[in-house]
């Protein structure tokens, strides 16, 4: 018999035989899901507090199953954390394996994770402005990342910007080699951090009795009433501050020559049998075997002092001034200024 077939009947089958067709989940079961791909495979994190989103799909023989599930987990948590949602937070250095697991199958696919801090920013601290030649200084650095975490191990490149004024190693470590100044640098990962570095000359104090021979580069140098300095050769004072001489200098037939950019003073003896010879500002008394010379000519046009003279008693300097040039002669109790115009 044949039975009335209605129209809503009709809607009630087309729609059961589209999803008997479609199965709700393209046909898929849970259980014959056997492949989990995650999206990207690989990625790098740069800073601490850095994510990444990662994307899961499930399919059974190459039929795609949107519905599945996933239960993620990192296989070493300390390097990088994840979501529920696959969501990736880096939080050390190192390399993990992040697994996205289906719910209710075997099947598993995995992404591969690495933490590795690039420097985003260095700044140089330096435990001494300035040093002398020969001297050492240690720079420290601070490295951060973008998320301003600090690098444990940073790998920076060092450089000194005139390294025949001072070296830098590669630990940081700053040796002066001549007076000036320089810049450190320190990179790495695109990243720099600078700063400033000074080279001076050490200053000479001489409180006991000793020798000197050649040439002596200094900041200041100063020898104490009483002390005596015996010249073993000719010897050159290069000075870049103030030279203070109360004690003896005293040498067999040597020069000494006294660069004084700042100031010379010299109350004391110099020179027992030699010539002494002084440039700068100041005053050099000696005794009456003494003969100080002072280098340089005289320019009448300019008046100023740029030859060569030399007295055998008190002297004041004043070499390079647009002036007539006075010497003081102290004789007995008396002083007499001479005007000295040199051709």
């Amino acid at each position: 018999m044949i039975m009335p077939f209605h129209r809503s009947s009709l809607v009630a089958l087309v729609v059961t035989l589209t999803l008997a067709a479609c199965g709700g989940d393209n046909g898929v079961t849970v259980t014959e899901i056997n492949s989990v791909a995650v999206s990207p495979g690989t990625a790098t994190l740069v800073s601490l507090g850095a994510t990444q989103q990662l994307f899961a799909l499930a399919s059974a023989a190459g039929t795609l199953a949107p519905d599945a599930t996933f239960t993620w987990s990192s296989s070493d948590a300390s390097v990088a954390s994840v979501s529920a949602t696959g969501l990736v937070t880096a939080l050390a250095n190192g390399t993990t394996t992040v697994t996205a697991s289906v719910t209710g199958a075997t099947a598993t696919g995995s992404a591969t994770i690495t933490v590795a801090q690039a420097a985003a920013a260095i700044t140089l601290t330096i435990a001494d402005e300035t040093i002398t030649p020969g001297a050492t200084t240690q720079v420290m650095a601070t490295v951060v990342d973008a998320g301003g975490s600090n690098l444990s191990a940073p790998d920076l490149t060092w450089s000194s910007s005139d390294p025949t004024i001072a070296t830098v190693d590669n630990t940081g470590l700053v040796t002066g080699v001549a007076e000036g100044q320089v810049v450190v640098t320190a990179s790495q990962d695109g990243a720099s951090g600078t700063v400033g570095a000074g080279v001076l000359r050490p200053d000479l104090v001489i409180v006991d009795d000793q020798t000197l021979g050649g040439t002596v580069a200094v900041g200041t140098m100063s020898v104490a009433a009483g002390v005596i300095v015996t010249l073993t050769e000719d010897v050159v004072i290069d000075a870049s501050g103030p030279v203070t001489i109360a004690g003896t200098v005293t040498g067999d037939c040597v020069a000494l020559e006294i660069n004084g950019q700042d100031a010379i003073t010299v109350s004391g003896t110099l020179a027992d049998d030699g010539t002494v010879t002084a440039t700068g500002q100041g005053t050099v008394a000696g005794t009456p075997n003494i003969k100080v010379a002072f280098a340089g000519t005289y320019d009448k046009a300019t008046q100023t002092l740029q030859g060569t003279y030399s007295m055998d008693t008190e002297s004041v300097i004043s070499p390079g001034h647009p002036a007539v040039y006075n010497v003081d002669v102290t004789g007995g109790s008396e002083v007499e200024r001479i005007t000295r115009d040199v051709p």
